[in-house]
């Protein structure tokens, strides 16, 4: 970095991984601080808490703020900057300690903390984009993917009502998806991309500025420091169409067709006749939205990425 941080801030999820964060930090902590000058460790018992916190440690001049978790983890050490509107003055970075890690992988960190210990000591800041959705009752930012549809009542099945508890990892989101697919109605929606407007049932919108979600790569034309956030929408599929999508989205990107668009867009209208789901970041913010709007905001915040991939 052209500029040091005179501060690191570390934001532990003890949860992420399956708990396995909780078990494991104490015995990598020690690496953190000993090669990293000024390092504060903070393990917050809830989000709200690790939001709270995040806002007032970014107030600080010249801190550097570390999410240690998956994409949830990282989402709240976001919002929490973005709170107080210090995405200009305060960097960002990330240890991946999720399931899946989707992020890590988008700006070229390996999955492990080794290499983010390499990544802040070498690394570069970059200005990547950030993705708001926005209801009736909140609004939300999303530096991974914000979705509606499928993936996010798949996502809420996870986040929300706990189901599954016992499974771990990958496996879990494709039991949870194909659990979900058995029941799956599309929603009748008025879709605005920019200029273009479309009326379908709606199966799935993924938007932002990262080509995966669950591991699946949903949005393969998305970057992090693109000038508008990617879009894939699927709509009027069916049950047997939209597993054939799925499994395919598996090991190769989705093959467009007229019930399958990429898009690129600046803003996102969706009005819908019944309720949606909205997840950002793998998080539920809203399940009963019947208006939803994306918001393109390119190189909103700074973060901390490996050499290479600045």
């Amino acid at each position: 970095m052209d500029t040091k941080p005179k501060k690191y801030v570390f934001f532990i999820n003890p949860l992420a991984r399956d708990g396995a964060v909780g078990r494991q930090w104490q015995d990598i902590e020690h690496h953190f601080e000993s090669e990293l000058p000024h390092t504060e460790f903070l393990m917050p018992t809830s989000a709200d808490q690790c939001r709270e916190w995040v806002s007032e440690a970014a107030r600080e001049d010249g801190a550097c703020l570390v999410a240690v978790g998956g994409e949830g983890s990282m989402n709240v050490v976001a919002n929490g900057i973005l709170d107080v509107r210090r995405e200009r003055e305060v960097p960002m970075a990330l240890v991946p300690f999720g399931n899946v890690n989707d992020y890590a992988m988008a700006i070229g960190m390996h999955r492990n903390w080794q290499h983010a210990l390499e990544t802040l000591k070498t690394g570069n800041e970059a200005n990547v984009g950030v993705t708001e959705l926005v209801t009736l009752d909140r609004s939300s930012y999303s530096l991974n993917l914000a979705s509606i549809g499928f993936a996010a009542s798949t996502a809420e099945q996870h986040s929300v009502k706990h189901q599954l508890r016992w499974l771990k990892g990958q496996f879990k989101y494709n039991i949870l998806a194909l659990k979900m697919l058995t029941k799956w109605k599309n929603i009748p929606c008025r879709i605005t991309l920019d200029d273009e407007v479309i009326d379908c049932d709606l199966s799935i919108l993924v938007a932002g500025f990262s080509p995966t979600l669950g591991a699946f790569r949903l949005v393969p034309h998305a970057t992090p420091s693109a000038g508008k956030m990617a879009v894939t929408l699927g709509m009027n599929l069916g049950k047997l169409a939209l597993l054939k999508r799925l499994q395919q989205v598996k090991n190769r990107p989705l093959d467009t067709d007229q019930h399958l668009l990429y898009r690129q867009a600046g803003q996102i209208v969706v009005e819908a006749e019944g309720p949606l789901v909205c997840e950002v970041d793998g998080e539920i913010v809203d399940t009963h939205a019947y208006k939803v709007e994306f918001y393109a905001h390119p190189g909103r915040l700074r973060f901390v990425v490996p050499v290479q991939a600045a």
